[in-house]
């Protein structure tokens, strides 16, 4: 039996001001935080938090310091606060760093 995997989507990022741009789709209440994969131009993201009083969106806020090696300040919620889906802007990276960065730590799953 041959089993085929969908290719990932190519992931989308935005430049702008200083800063890069990226859509989430996150899955809180998850083991671990990990960036599972790409869908559509956005990042998959798990995120080892539930989802209230703001806890997965602290932490996919750590996660994205941690992985793009910039201090938590530096990564900003533009929308998508209530929502699985969100748009991510990180502050004082250039594109294609940030790119190979988020790609380089995405997980097998």
């Amino acid at each position: 039996m041959l089993v085929t995997r969908p290719v990932p989507s190519e992931l989308e990022l935005l430049q702008r001001d200083g800063a890069v741009g990226l859509r989430i789709r996150a899955k809180p209440g998850a083991r671990r935080s990990a960036i599972l994969g790409v869908e559509q131009g956005a990042l998959v993201v798990a995120v080892a938090a539930p989802a209230r009083e703001g806890l997965a969106n602290q932490e996919l806020i750590r996660l994205f310091a941690r992985v793009a090696n910039v201090h938590q300040r530096q990564v900003e919620l533009v929308s998508g606060v209530s929502g699985r889906y969100k748009l991510v802007r990180i502050h004082g990276l250039q594109l294609d760093p940030l790119r190979k960065l988020l790609l380089s730590n995405l997980q097998n799953h």
